[in-house]
């Protein structure tokens, strides 16, 4: 039987309605068949039997982000679906990433939970994202959130809307994983144990340290790291001092490290550490725990992760 051809948008639509035609547009680039939408040769987007679609938020090229976009504008609409990194669950579950979309289709890889992306629209008298009925100013989005642009009646370029992926619970074989995204970093975690939704393995990365803490302190995060406060005051200033400048925190998992402004090892192995200042990761915004004037000493503590790793195979 002959190939259907359609446009982009008419092959994005069909795989989104679950039709069967058309399947492919005139040149290659888009296609889609056996519930498995391509740009290219790369998965950008999975349907279930009942109906979840999952969308590959991985960014490789230009024409494929356009691909993602237009599909994104054909999906909003509907509730069950979700945007997450194949490349970072393909590394959590150890096969190839075009293979993955098909564990994926056929549930060898488990969805248990998930929430929804965050979706806010541009609202160009007031100057506002929307989402649900809260209002947004750019400066208030939340971190990691990726803004599109489109032209107007007029032709300038404006912002259209503000897009954040989802957090799903993966299961496969007898291993749990989380894949979320940390400010502008989509990861995957593979948890300690078994958990049965989102917040439960949220729950799950956090160390006892944290847990017996986070209601009576303030607990901050950077990354696979928490900082629980410790000491303040003269014992604090006094620490201080004795304290290694541009501290490297390196967890378990190895990767780039997050540089303290000042630390000290308390058990390397066991990943729990002294530090104050600032902490610094490419990856992440500067973290400001407190100022060299009136340090305070947090404890640094990773997470309970087994192993995480970051989009496009980069381990975190």
């Amino acid at each position: 039987m002959a190939r259907k051809y359609g446009t982009n948008e008419e092959v994005i639509k069909a795989f989104a309605l679950g039709d069967v035609y058309p399947e492919i547009n005139s040149n290659g680039s888009v296609s889609h068949y056996d519930n498995i939408l391509f740009s290219y040769r790369e998965p950008i987007a999975v349907r279930r039997d009942d109906g979840l679609i999952m969308v590959n938020g991985d960014k490789w090229s230009v024409t494929t982000s356009q691909h993602q976009s237009d599909l994104q504008a054909n999906i909003i609409w509907r509730r069950n679906y979700f945007t997450t990194s194949f490349s970072a669950i393909a590394r959590f579950v150890e096969i190839p990433r075009r293979m993955m979309a098909q564990c994926l289709r056929d549930g060898r890889i488990e969805v248990l939970d998930h929430t929804e992306d965050f979706i806010a629209h541009y609202v160009r008298k007031e100057n506002v994202f929307k989402s649900k009925g809260v209002m947004y100013k750019i400066e208030d989005l939340p971190a990691g959130v990726e803004i599109r642009y489109s032209k107007d009646e007029f032709g300038n370029v404006q912002p259209s809307l503000a897009h954040m992926a989802a957090s799903c619970l993966l299961k496969y074989g007898d291993r749990y994983g989380l894949a979320s995204m940390d400010e502008l970093q989509y990861f995957c975690s593979e948890l300690p144990r078994s958990v049965h939704t989102v917040d439960g393995a949220f729950h799950a990365l956090k160390p006892q340290e944290v847990l017996e803490n986070e209601v009576a302190l303030p607990v901050f995060r950077q990354g696979e790291w928490f900082f629980i406060p410790h000491l303040v005051g003269k014992e604090a200033r006094e620490q201080y001092n004795q304290m290694e400048t541009d501290f490297k925190l390196v967890g378990k998992n190895g990767g780039n490290p997050h540089i303290a402004t000042r630390g000290v090892w308390l058990d390397e192995q066991q990943g729990t550490a002294e530090v104050s200042g600032q902490i610094r990761h490419e990856e992440h915004r500067m973290l400001k725990l407190s100022k060299s004037d009136d340090p305070v000493i947090f404890v640094a503590v990773e997470n309970t992760a087994v192993r995480s790793f970051s989009a496009m195979g980069r381990v975190d």
